[in-house]
């Protein structure tokens, strides 16, 4: 699993964190919560800051690299629990992650490309439980922590991207500031929505041609209650596995 599909999501959200949304300042007049009032790389540090420290959120979103689609419906929280889904090409794994675990659940065409007839044939429809803490699985309960997928999309400051602002908008009644980036080197570009009043949130961000990957993720429901169970009759990998080793 931790070469598989689900590793190609994690690949597309690192390529987000190198879309330009890095920062040269330009001066603004003062507005709502105040971000426009200082640089773009300012803004973006306020952002990152107030995005990490949410207590949840949603992001929902589609995102194409080459011939790889991704579909994000996720909701994450400070704790690491939370619950949605991804999509592949098509092909969905829903996700819960409560406390140490992470229990997943996809069709037979997944399976069947993860490991083949036999997986098919044992998986298909059925939630699976492992560890948060193995390495097939964190990759996983990464998509439930706040400050790693704000990590991931927001990324760190680098010399080689260049952000200006590009005016205000509005985005479901929440008005935002536009700071429009590119890389200097690959020629990524995207632009990123914060939002102008309440906290520095930011509301989407935009992946234009370029990098490589395009599309759009939206953030929303922040700070909302966020209390995922743990599905009953859970198949656990880890005690498959011990089993196999033991009759052997």
């Amino acid at each position: 699993m931790r070469d598989g599909r689900i590793g190609v999501v994690i690949w597309t959200l690192g390529a987000l964190s190198a879309a330009g949304i890095l920062a040269s300042a330009v001066p603004a007049a003062a507005s709502g919560n105040g971000i426009a009032a200082v640089s773009p790389r300012q803004i973006l540090a306020k952002a990152t800051k107030a995005q990490s420290g949410a207590r949840s959120f949603t992001v929902t979103g589609l995102v194409r690299d080459g011939s790889q689609t991704t579909g994000l419906k996720v909701t994450a929280s400070s704790t690491g629990n939370g619950f949605g889904s991804v999509s592949l090409n098509g092909e969905t794994v829903q996700i819960i992650k409560v406390g140490p675990n992470v229990y997943f659940r996809s069709g037979s065409a997944f399976w069947a490309k993860q490991g083949g007839a036999t997986a098919a044939e044992l998986f298909a429809n059925k939630w699976v439980e492992g560890p948060a803490s193995n390495a097939d699985f964190s990759q996983l309960a990464s998509f439930f922590s706040t400050a790693q997928l704000t990590s991931q999309f927001l990324g760190d400051s680098s010399s080689s991207a260049i952000l200006s602002r590009a005016g205000t908008s509005s985005i479901n009644g929440q008005p935002v500031l536009v700071l429009k980036g590119h890389d200097r080197t690959n020629s990524a570009g995207g632009s990123i929505f914060i939002a102008t009043t309440g906290q520095p949130y930011v509301i989407r961000v935009s992946l234009a041609k370029g990098g490589g990957a395009t599309g759009v993720v939206t953030f929303s429901r922040f700070n909302a209650p966020v209390n995922p169970r743990a599905p009953k009759g859970a198949i656990n990998i880890g005690q498959l596995k011990g089993a196999s080793s033991a009759s052997t």
